[in-house]
This record gives structure tokens, sequence and C-alpha cells, in this order.
């Protein structure tokens, strides 16, 4: 009969054996824990470390710059120049600095203005509240910046002006540009009371009133005579379906119509009357003819009524025109 050996004891599942000096040892897994725990661990703080340091804004990339510098009499809702120049004249109700600037949310914008070398207004805004955008702290964003300078209750002084932009005090750019009489300033004309007593305008001499029928509804409209021009420059005023003079506002009737960005409203004064103002081109078709037009609009609030002022030239002839429409314009008047 065989003889029966007892079963041999089952080892544990271990890993490999090393033999140092002698001696047989088996490696320890406690290290190998350890290093699984510490190392998520160490990534985790470095993390949230360095989430701290960007949103707190103590490091930041990228560097604060202004692109493009232009000026203008009006801006669109983008804060980009409606109709950039280096000329105005003592009509302009403001003139504007335009800027195109990637900064930080927190970036210390400023615009110093100079009649002649003396400065005479200073503007200071951070870039986030005059783009309108989200506060970036560590990244810089790009945006349309636009400085005001307000045209005096005396009305402009002529002469040399320049307007200097600064970022976080340091100079990033200046423009000169220059302040006349207008053209037309002090034009011979005569006052035009509104039968219902609501307004009062200037019509340059010798322009003729329009028939009703031409009018869609206007309340008044004058024309030049016709000379040599196919499409004398006339005006009219009317009462509008509006309710308000703000901007944003109006550009939200005019996005909803089809308008442009070029063709949107852009806040305007005249004298104590708010507004705003925007210039557009248009076809306009005649018999057999066709003519390429620009409407100046200007909407002024008159207590609870809003007054359109609709000033029409041929594009061609607008350098000559638009002094004249200007004056008119900026001659309007509340009666009471």
């Amino acid at each position: 009969m065989r003889k029966k050996h007892p079963p041999e004891p089952v080892r544990p599942i271990q890993g490999p054996v090393f033999t140092i000096e002698g001696q047989t040892t088996v490696p320890s897994t406690s290290g190998r824990n350890a290093a699984a725990i510490i190392i998520p661990v160490v990534l985790i703080a470095l993390i949230v470390a360095l989430s701290v340091i960007f949103l707190t804004g103590v490091v930041k990339l990228g560097k604060p710059s202004v692109g493009s510098i232009a000026l203008a009499s009006r801006v669109n809702s983008s804060n980009k120049p409606a109709d950039s120049r280096a000329r105005f004249t003592s009509d302009d109700g403001a003139i504007y600095c335009c800027a195109n600037v990637r900064a930080f949310g927190s970036t210390r914008l400023e615009a110093r203005w100079y009649q002649a070398g003396t400065q005479v207004a200073d503007f200071k805004r951070t870039f986030g509240a005059m783009a309108g955008t989200p506060p970036a702290r560590f990244l810089t964003a790009r945006g349309n910046v636009a400085f005001k300078l307000e045209r005096p209750e005396e009305g402009w002084a002529g002469g040399p002006y320049s307007v200097k932009v600064l970022v976080d005090g340091k100079s990033a750019g200046e423009r000169a540009f220059m302040v006349s009489e207008a053209r037309t300033a002090g034009i011979a004309g005569v006052r035009y009371n509104d039968p219902a007593g609501g307004f009062s305008i200037t019509v340059p001499e010798g322009w003729v009133a329009a028939e009703k029928s031409t009018l869609s509804g206007g309340l008044a409209g004058f024309m030049a005579p016709a000379g040599q021009s196919p499409y004398p420059p006339r005006f009219a005023v009317s009462l509008t379906d509006f309710t308000s003079v703000d901007p944003s506002y109006l550009n939200g009737i005019m996005k909803q119509a089809g308008a442009k960005d070029e063709q949107l409203f852009g806040p305007y004064a005249i004298m104590d009357l708010a507004g705003a103002r925007r210039t557009f081109d248009w076809d306009f078709t005649s018999g057999a003819q066709q003519f390429r037009l620009r409407t100046t609009q200007v909407v002024v609030q008159v207590g609870d009524k809003v007054y359109s002022i609709d000033c029409h030239s041929l594009v061609t002839e607008i350098p000559a025109n638009e002094p004249t429409f200007n004056v008119v314009i900026n001659s309007f008047r509340q009666v009471t």
C-alpha cells in the first residue's frame, strides 16, 4: 500500500525574489501604495495653485496694446467711427477718439485732449467698462472703445487740437485734428414755426416749401431752388413713432429692419435736447432716373414726442451741402 504524503501548504502569491548578500528578500508594496496616493494629491494641489494664481490676476498672459486710432463726429453701436476725419467744424456736437484695444478688463485707459498744446479735457476708465467685454483677469481681450469730447456750451474754439491715448499711464498713440468755423455759419435764412406750435427751424434763404403730397406725412419740408443739380438738396421734419431717442433702443429697431452697422444711430444733442444721429446711402428712382442719395437723420426728444429731421442730398454733392444741413439741424428749437 502506497504511503500518502500530506498536501503541501498553499503559499501566498508574491513578487519576484531577489537575493542580496546571500539573503532572500521580497520587495515591499508599501512604497508603491504611498506613491499612488501622493502623486494625485500633488497634481491636484498644483492645479488649484495655478488656478488661484491666474484667476486672481497674479500672473497675466499678454500685453495691452492699442491698434488703430481714428477721429469722428459720430460712432456706431460698436464704437467704430461712422465718419472718420481729421477736420471738424463748429457745428459738430462732439468729437470722438476711437481706438481698437487689446487689454485686460482692469487695464486703465485714458484720453487727454489738447487745444493748441494746452490740455482742455481728460477721460479715464477701465477697458472692461468701455468695451463692454467680460473682465479678463489673466488673458487679454480685444475690443473697440470711443472717448468723447463734447462741444463746450460756448462752442468750439477754432484752431489745432490733438488727443493722446494712454494705457496704464503710458502713451499709446496720438492724433491731431482741426476745428474751423462752419462754412455756412450765420447763413441767411428765415425762421419756420410749426403751426401746431411744437418746433421752429431755420430755412435757408431761397429754399421753397415742398408740396405736402411729397412729404409722406411729414410736418414740413423745404428744398433748394432747382438749378444745375438734378436733385436739389432738401430736408423735412416729421413726428415719429419712436418713444425714445436712446441709441440702443433705436438701433434695436434698425437692426430688425435690416440696417447695417454703419447705418445705426449714435448719440447727438441739439442744445439741451437729447437726440441721436445717423447717416446712410440709398438709391432713389424718379421716372427713368436713378440717384444715389445720402440721408442724414437726426431724432430729438421734445417732451413725449420724438421729431425726426431728415436731410437728403446727392452723395456727390455732400461736401457742398452737409455744412448747410448741419446749420439747419442745429437750429431746431422746441416751441412752447
